[in-house]
């Protein structure tokens, strides 16, 4: 049996909520990346300098040759560096958005279940109740509204 699979139950909700945890997690990820860019371009160009003037102490003459291609690994390391940030941020970009939808389905689920109910109860019909999955927020306000039905299904 193939279950039926729909990522969004309340498209406005879910998106605005993981539109916030996305630029929370942009800003916090983009200063920390930020913070260890400036830190790796500093040692880069401090390793660099000191290579390259002589008041920091004389370069052996069998070194010389090899500086311009030790520099350019330098750098390379840097794009390297860079890249592999890029790429985590992207991937725990990937990973907090499907965490996110699948806790704003905890809550919309039963927001659109409660919703769907009270429409039946607005049209005078007391017999249908909240029933919600295992892993669903909001059960005690499901359990209070229950209680309500059964109530007024008495009364009526």
């Amino acid at each position: 049996m193939e279950r039926r699979r729909k990522y969004f139950i309340d498209k406005t909700i879910q998106l605005s909520f993981l539109k916030f945890v996305l630029i929370l997690l942009l800003v916090v990820c983009g200063g920390f990346s930020f913070f260890l860019l400036r830190v790796n371009n500093y040692l880069t160009e401090y390793i660099v300098t000191s290579l390259e003037q002589p008041s920091m102490g004389s370069i052996p003459i069998k070194l010389e040759p090899a500086l311009p291609q030790f520099k350019a690994n330098l750098y390379q390391k840097d794009f390297q560096f860079l890249v592999e940030i890029y790429s985590a941020v992207l991937l725990l970009g990937l990973m907090v958005s499907f965490l996110t939808l699948r806790f704003t389905h905890r809550l919309a689920g039963p927001v659109f279940r409660m919703k769907t109910v009270l429409d039946r109860v607005i049209q005078g019909d007391y017999s249908p109740r909240i029933h919600l999955r295992k892993k669903d927020h909001l059960k005690e306000l499901a359990e209070k509204l229950n209680i309500l039905l059964e109530t007024l299904d008495k009364k009526g």
